[in-house]
Order: C-alpha cells, then structure tokens, then sequence
C-alpha cells in the first residue's frame, strides 16, 4: 500500500508555493531570461513531484485491467506525462546555466539533444508492448531510472562548470551569486542521484529516511531558489555585463608581462572558456596543427606547462 507523511507532504506543497510565486513575482517584476529558466526549473520539478504524488493517491479509483498483461493506462499517461516533463526540467536548468555563462549553443550539440530526446521517448512508449507481448516490464522501468541517473548527471557537470567559470572573475558578489547557485541547483541533484544508486536499500533500511530525503529535496530546492530570486534577481542585468571569457581579462598585462600576441590572445580566450583544439580550429578557421603551435608558443612565453595551468594564470592576474 502507498504511503506518505501528511506533515512531508503539507511541506513541500507549501513550498512549492512560496518558490513558484515569489520567482513569479521576480521574474516577472525584473524580466531576466535568467530568472525565468530558474522559475521553469522550479515549476517543472514541482509538477513532477505532485503529478507522481497525485498518480499515486488516485490510483485506487482508477481499477486496473483484470489481466496483469494488460496495459494500466491511467498508469501509462501518468507516468508518460512524468517522462517527458522530465526533459523539461532538464533543458531549462541547462539553459539557465548557459544563459548565465553568455555561451550560445552550437547546432550540432542541439541536433544530438533533440534527437537523444526523441530516441528516449520513442524507446519509452515502445517499452510498454512489453507487457502485452512479454509479460513484464523492464524496459519503462530501467529507462525511467537510467534517464533520471543521465539528466542528474548531466546538470550536476554544468553546474559545477558555471561554478568553475565565475571563479575566474575579480567581481568576488559576482563569484559568491554563482557559487550559491550552482549549490542550489547540485544539491537535489546530488541526493536524487544518491537515492536511485542505493534507493532500494534505504526503503528497506527506513521508510522515514528514504521520503525524507525527497521532501528535503524538494523543499530546499524550492525555498532557496526563491530566495536566491530574491536576492540576486535585482543585479541579474547588471552580473550579466560581466564577460565569462578572457575578454575581460587585464589584456594588457598578459601582452606585455608575456609578449603575447593579439592571434595567441584569441587562442588563450577559447581556451578560458573550455574549447578544444578543434572548437578554436573551426572558430578561428585556422587548422588544429597550428593550434597546437599556438598551444605551445603561449605555455612557452607563459611558463605553463598545460591549460589547468593556464586558466590558473589568467585568473591570477585577473585577480591581482
């Protein structure tokens, strides 16, 4: 038999009130795409909360099939409804992350999403001929849980990128806003990833941990994006003046201390803002030997030995 505690659900719904209103309120009151991809994040997560919640309460009045080889299919357009808002939740967080880093996303990284989200989804309403045919249900199953590992994953690696990147401003409020952000966006994260790794072994270890862990989830989530919406949302357009690249680096300190070409400085600036050999190739239009040569006339003048190496120096002197 289901279960859930009344006091974790009353928690989270009012929650997710106060985080769906107040970033409502503030994005609607400073008009920041920023801000309105962290209200998206927050309400997608919140609708899958409670449609599972919902699904789970109101199963009973909803008979199932007398034949268990048959398809439930209050269950099917629940959980499929769940599925896809998932991808919602996961394109909006990543657009948040992306339009805070100022980086435009190439076609080719566009096609390979869309289509791994067709492909999922296709592979997902297919899985459930499954039943019918072979009597289980392996397939929507593990998919649900493997594209919850991948989208976890995914933006927990972005997050702690834009991390990485805004450490390498002088504007430390600037830094500090981010660094809080990415946490806000880590931590259900995190825990959700935790939860599907060892969650069978908590239900059996204690129920109270393992639905604590997802009021916790979504309730933090909730309050401290609101919060965060709050406090920064205001200074969003102005954070947004600062340039994530080495274009706002002390330009003239690295040509003259290093004798660093205008050529090597584009190079150095594709490099702070992670592109390989090949990206800085093709947006150079230059072949990626002669990277490579820039590469080493640049570690050679700079006395790096790598681009770790780098970054750490660009950030010094941006720091100094």
């Amino acid at each position: 038999m289901y279960r859930e505690y009344t006091l974790g659900v009353l928690l989270t719904f009012l929650s997710s009130v106060i985080g769906i209103v107040g970033l409502g309120i503030v994005s609607r009151t400073h008009k920041n795409k920023g801000l309105n991809y962290l209200f998206a994040s927050v309400l997608f997560l919140n609708i899958i909360w409670f449609s599972s919640l919902i699904f789970n309460y109101f199963k009973p009045f909803f008979p199932a099939p007398a034949d268990p080889n048959e398809v439930y299919w209050f269950e099917f357009v629940v959980l499929s409804l769940i599925f896809i808002i998932r991808f919602g939740l996961l394109f909006a967080l990543l657009s948040l992350i992306r339009h805070i880093l100022g980086r435009p996303v190439s076609r080719k990284v566009i096609l390979i999403a869309r289509n791994s989200v067709i492909a999922l989804s296709v592979l997902w309403f297919l899985g459930w001929v499954e039943i019918p045919l072979l009597a289980r249900r392996n397939i929507i199953d593990q998919l649900m849980v493997y594209t919850d590992l991948l989208i976890f994953l995914a933006v927990i690696a972005a997050a702690v990128y834009l991390r990485y990147r805004a450490s390498l401003l002088p504007d430390n409020k600037y830094t500090k806003a981010m660094t809080i952000l990415s946490a806000i966006i880590i931590f259900p994260m995190a825990v959700g990833t935790v939860k599907l790794v060892i969650g069978s072994s908590l239900g059996n270890v204690s129920f109270i941990l393992e639905r604590s862990m997802i009021y916790l989830t979504l309730i933090s989530f909730n309050l401290l994006a609101a919060w965060w919406g709050l406090k920064y949302g205001p200074r969003l357009s102005e954070f947004e003046e600062l340039d994530l690249s080495a274009k706002s680096l002390k330009t003239d300190d690295l040509k003259n201390k290093y004798n660093v070409t205008k050529r090597e400085m584009e190079v150095i600036d594709l490099i702070c803002l992670g592109k390989t050999n090949r990206e800085i190739a093709d947006e150079l239009f230059i072949s990626v030997d002669t990277v490579k040569d820039h590469n080493y006339k640049i570690f050679q003048k700079t006395g790096v030995k790598n681009r770790t190496q780098l970054v750490k120096l660009v950030n010094d002197l941006q720091r100094s």
